[in-house]
């Protein structure tokens, strides 16, 4: 298991520089990652990468007010 957090990457090129993608098309490994949103480029390619027969689930929490979430979770396959 791999945690990337996308919040202080800066730049596409910094994605790449790191050999992160690496770690999202190996189909045996699982990734958690936050704030991919961040680079919707390099978030369309993972999401993209579900129809190869690999798992993408995103997991989102919204934010409703100071005592209440919201949990949305999606599996795109």
């Amino acid at each position: 298991m791999i945690h990337v957090d996308f919040y202080r990457i800066k730049s596409e090129d910094e994605i790449e520089d790191a050999g992160i993608p690496e770690y999202f098309w190996n189909k045996d490994g699982i990734v958690l990652s936050e704030w991919t949103s961040l680079f919707p480029e390099f978030e369309k390619s993972v999401v993209e990468s579900a129809a190869s027969g690999s798992r993408v689930w995103r997991v989102e929490l919204k934010i409703i007010s100071e005592s209440e979430r919201d949990l949305e979770i999606k599996l795109h396959c």
